[in-house]
């Protein structure tokens, strides 16, 4: 790099630029002709699902948790070169042949088709189904 003695003059002499801020108007409402095309229906209600109520959860004998970025663990897997594909839900507690049942009965599995394992303590269905998992997590209401 040249020294400041090495530099240019030319550079020195050129006319700087200089910023002038515009000031721009806030204002909260929309102008009057474009207040006249902004529609005004509220919007719709969310349908109604079928969540249990606070008495029903109680009564349910599993738990299924959430991890911190409040997602359920339920991942989908691939062995075997990639022709096994299997579904796990994490962060299973409490009566697991209950939700081995309820799971099975909703997604019309087969009762080879979902296991336990103790030493992970991950329920483990056949299949890549995180959609209809998650689906019955939430009506669940989890």
């Amino acid at each position: 790099m040249l020294t400041r003695t090495f530099r240019p003059v030319a550079s020195i002499l050129q006319p700087t630029r200089t910023l002038c801020m515009r000031s721009f108007a806030t204002e909260s409402t929309p102008a009057p002709e474009l207040a006249a095309t902004i529609p005004t229906t509220q919007p719709a209600e969310p349908a109604a699902t079928a969540a249990p109520s606070e008495a029903t959860r109680a009564r349910i004998p599993y738990f299924v948790g959430k991890n911190k970025f409040n997602n359920f663990g339920v991942y989908h897997k691939n062995k075997r070169g990639g022709n096994l594909k299997t579904t796990e839900i994490k962060m299973v507690d409490g009566n697991i042949e209950a939700l081995k049942q309820d799971l099975k009965a909703s997604l019309r599995l087969e009762s080879g088709d979902i296991a336990f394992n103790n030493t992970t303590r991950h329920l483990v269905v056949k299949g890549h189904k995180k959609p209809e998992v998650l689906n019955f997590l939430n009506n669940m209401g989890f």
